[in-house]
């Protein structure tokens, strides 16, 4: 995919399997960002925008849907995204930090669901508008833990699981190799990071790699 950098902003995303603490370590590392007098907007996928959370309310929901219509609802999702908030912040030189993005896209729809990679790539070049994360997270945690901590999330919420943790061990297994694989293809963007370790150490480990990214390319 064609990659764009035009904007002066800082694109984080943090991937992984549901479970590894996404939502969290998102959070976090926005607070971190914002006690340094950081201009930092927060965002997921898919959501964000009024289209793309209706958008999540059907994926995430019990909606019988095929695998195509299920890609090409998060792709409209996120084109709303991008063209109503990831850009006009990236334009600002804000730091926009993504809980998922397009390589979820590529390990769910495409390792998990199996459609064909290269027709992801082109879906989500265009509704990215071709924007790449500057850096991308990856949250990595076993099936077996990332799930059961999902489900007790969950009871303690008192809320059904999703479609997507709703899906057999060998779906999540898939998810989690493309997720791996897509890290091993570009090791300049991502870095992986083990949340099986002490929340507070996982949330320094991601403000440090995050610190001494922005010290390079954003200041």
């Amino acid at each position: 995919m064609k990659t764009s950098k035009l904007h002066t902003g800082f694109f984080i995303t943090i991937e992984g399997c549901d479970g590894v603490g996404k939502t969290t370590h998102s959070f976090l590392l926005a607070e971190s960002l914002k006690k340094k007098s950081l201009d930092v907007v927060s965002i997921r996928e898919p959501g964000g925008t009024k289209t793309g959370e209706l958008i999540r309310d059907l994926v995430k929901g019990k909606l019988d849907v095929t695998p195509m219509a299920e890609l090409l609802l998060f792709q409209a999702a996120r084109a709303e995204l991008v063209e109503k908030i990831i850009k006009p912040a990236l334009l600002t030189k804000k730091i926009v930090i993504a809980d998922r993005f397009i390589d979820s896209t590529i390990a769910y729809q495409g390792y998990g669901r199996g459609i064909k990679i290269d027709n992801i790539n082109i879906l989500n070049g265009i509704a990215s508008d071709n924007i790449i994360p500057d850096v991308s997270i990856l949250l990595d945690l076993p099936i077996s833990k990332s799930l059961n901590r999902s489900k007790d999330r969950d009871q303690k919420k008192q809320r059904t699981q999703t479609r997507f943790e709703d899906e057999s061990i060998e779906f999540h297994k898939k998810v989690l190799q493309g997720f791996r694989s897509i890290a091993k293809e570009n090791p300049a963007r991502w870095n992986i990071v083990n949340t099986s370790e002490n929340k507070k150490l996982v949330a320094k480990k991601i403000l440090n790699i995050i610190t001494a990214k922005l010290d390079k390319t954003y200041y």
